[in-house]
């Protein structure tokens, strides 16, 4: 519910034109994710989904950006992850980074994002009908606002591909922040 309201906040800040993030802050990203991570340690269980992050990301340099939005997009990326993931596996948090930019991917396994709605996504309201036929809960705000944070601070991408062997789907989203923001 607090996840819903924090959704619906931004957006009609965003639709009123009078979104101003939060001053930026030096952020350790792995303790933004581990409190990502409690907050929906109810929802995994239900589902007995692990969520792992990549312990490398402890030793991250803190880049500056908006807590209160960067938290809310990491939630819905995981949130996201969470509810399309088959039970009884994993959602897996990983990251790199370069000179120009930090790479955070969330990947789960289960439903797929068919090819042409990829672009789709990221649309205000859109959830695809596979999406409402596994899950019946869902605005459709949560990837449009990850993406507005990513046209601010980087980019966002995402894909989905077949498991061998099985009837479910590798589905990854990365999250590109560049440094010089």
């Amino acid at each position: 519910l607090h996840l819903l309201s924090e959704r619906v906040w931004t957006l009609q800040a965003l639709e009123r034109r009078n979104f101003e993030p939060e001053a930026p802050s030096r952020l350790k990203i792995f303790d933004v994710l581990n409190e990502c991570r409690d907050s929906l340690a109810d929802l995994a269980s239900r589902r007995r989904i692990v969520i792992s992050i990549d312990p490398e990301l402890q030793l991250w340099p803190a880049p500056y950006l908006d807590r209160r939005w960067f938290t809310q997009v990491l939630l819905n990326l995981l949130d996201n992850a969470i509810k399309y993931s088959a039970p009884e596996t994993e959602v897996r948090v990983d990251g790199k980074h370069d000179a120009n930019e930090w790479r955070i991917s969330v990947g789960n396994r289960g439903i797929p994002i068919m090819p042409d709605e990829i672009c789709k996504i990221f649309d205000r309201f859109y959830r695809s009908p596979m999406a409402q036929q596994y899950v019946r809960e869902g605005s459709g705000i949560g990837l449009f606002l990850v993406k507005k944070f990513a046209e601010r601070y980087g980019n966002i991408a995402a894909r989905s591909d077949p498991i061998a062997g099985g009837r479910d789907y590798l589905t990854i989203f990365t999250l590109l922040i560049r440094k010089e923001t």
